[in-house]
Formats: C-alpha cells, sequence, structure tokens
C-alpha cells in the first residue's frame, strides 16, 4: 500500500520585500513544486530560492524528508550559488523543451480523438483547460449527492517542466465535488507530488481519474472529515450498487435510482 502523505501547514516569508505567505501542502510535495506554484500566484525574483533553517532547500527533496513540519517557517532568500533554479534543479535546453510542449500537444490531441477527452491551450502550448470523463460525486446546496462525469482542470507547464516542480494542476469544476482529497482549487494527487519526466499529461488525466474513483478517506484534507467519513460509510456499497442518484436525509441514505449497465470497472 502507498504510504499517506500528511497535509503540512506553512509559512513562506519572501525576504525581498517581507511579504509573507501561508499554504496548506502535501509533506510529500518538493521544495520545487512549491515555488513553482507560488510563482505562478504571486512575484518572487528568478534568483530566490527556499531556505528552512538557515540552509537552502535541495528541490527535489519531499518537505516531510528535509524535517519541514506543522507550522514551520521557510524563506524565500537569493540562492547563495547564483542562478534562478533550486540546488539540482535541472531545466531542459529550450529547444528540446519547446520540442516536448509539442509533443505533450499532439499526444493530447490524439487522445481526444479516441476518448471523451477535450482541451483549449494557449499559442506556446504551456496553458492548458482540459475536460474529461469520470465517475465523480458532486453534492448540492440540499445535500443531495447525485453521479457527475465530466470534469475541468488547469494544467500550467513551467520552465522546468518535464521534471519535478515544472507542473501545476488546479480542480477547475465541478465546484461542489464531493471528495475527501479534492478541495477546490487543490487537488491531492500522489503522482504530481513525485512527478517524473517520462510523466505526460495523460498520466495527470489518468491519475485524477483514479483518484476520482479511489478515494482515500483516512487521509483526507483538513476540514473535509465529514465528506471522509461519508465515504467510509457509503463507498463500498456505492461502488458495488452503481447508484446514480442518492440523497442524504438525516442519518439515512435513500436510493434514488440504479444505473443500469454491467456494472462498475474494477
Amino acid at each position: 500500500m502507498e504510504e499517506k502523505s500528511r497535509i503540512i501547514h506553512i509559512t513562506i516569508r519572501n525576504t525581498a520585500n517581507d511579504q509573507t505567505y501561508k499554504l496548506k501542502v502535501p509533506g510529500k510535495i518538493n521544495a520545487d513544486t512549491v515555488l513553482q506554484q507560488l510563482r505562478s500566484r504571486v512575484r518572487i525574483p528568478e534568483t530566490y530560492v527556499l531556505s528552512f533553517g538557515g540552509n537552502v532547500i535541495d528541490g527535489d527533496t519531499p518537505l516531510e524528508d528535509g524535517g519541514i513540519g506543522e507550522g514551520d517557517l521557510l524563506k524565500l532568500i537569493p540562492n547563495p550559488e547564483g542562478g534562478g533554479n533550486q540546488k539540482h534543479s535541472p531545466t531542459l535546453p529550450r529547444g528540446l523543451w519547446e520540442s516536448r510542449l509539442r509533443y505533450e500537444y499532439d499526444a493530447l490531441t490524439e487522445i481526444s480523438r479516441k476518448e471523451p477527452v477535450s482541451f483549449m491551450a494557449n499559442n506556446e502550448m504551456t496553458d492548458y483547460i482540459i475536460t474529461f470523463n469520470g465517475m465523480g460525486l458532486v453534492r448540492d446546496d440540499e445535500g443531495n449527492i447525485t453521479e457527475h462525469h465530466e470534469h475541468t482542470i488547469e494544467v500550467n507547464l513551467h520552465r522546468r517542466f518535464p521534471y519535478a516542480g515544472g507542473l501545476w494542476v488546479r480542480w477547475v469544476s465541478p465546484e461542489n465535488i464531493y471528495h475527501p482529497n479534492l478541495d477546490p482549487p487543490d487537488i491531492c494527487i500522489d503522482l504530481i507530488n513525485r512527478w517524473r519526466p517520462v510523466s505526460s499529461l495523460k498520466d495527470v488525466i489518468d491519475g485524477i481519474r483514479w483518484l476520482l474513483r479511489h478515494p482515500n478517506p483516512d487521509d483526507p484534507y483538513e476540514g473535509k472529515e465529514d465528506v471522509a467519513g461519508w465515504y467510509k460509510a457509503n463507498w463500498d456499497r456505492i461502488k458495488k450498487e452503481d447508484i446514480v442518484i442518492i440523497e442524504e436525509e438525516q442519518d439515512e441514505i435513500v436510493i434514488e435510482g440504479i444505473m443500469e449497465g454491467n456494472g462498475t470497472n474494477t
């Protein structure tokens, strides 16, 4: 069984302007990924790196393996070795990087011809909005829980792609997704935290499909404990019966319909 990744809260202080950023991240995420995601939201000098306890953090090392835990303070500092990347943070030569971007675009185009997948991309082929099918649950304002099969994510490929830290994935819709390991826009998927250069955008789609179908209620996002409890009580029965519409009424689960067909894919 794959080891669970606990969620930790960290604070990052930007020594360039004394701003602080509070983040909720999986402990298995590496420093490069944290820095790339932070750069996509706030302005950070390219020559700055993350440090902890006075030492520059190895970019490929998961935070928890580097001794970083709940409530710890990290700092953004000028790279003492010069340059803009974390230690041991490779990038492809620009020509090869652009070829890899084209490969991902062409592969996704081919996938969209064979599977219920659609996407939009910018001219540089670095920013994607991807819509795909996969069994998930949503909950409306009245507490009704129903199956939902169309999902949308946003993917950004940074200059460090295809290496760890070069990929950012956010959940776009449905916003009312009912899942213990999804807290829009955050997605707790180990594939992203342990990204490898051979991984692809198809792996991202398949990984999220798998997560939707195989929730981990033992390791929910903070604030999703009630969702995790519901999954523990009902998920096995849902997988067996392919429930289409479920309505919660106090402590009771009322089945409104059963999906026709040959049952679940296991």
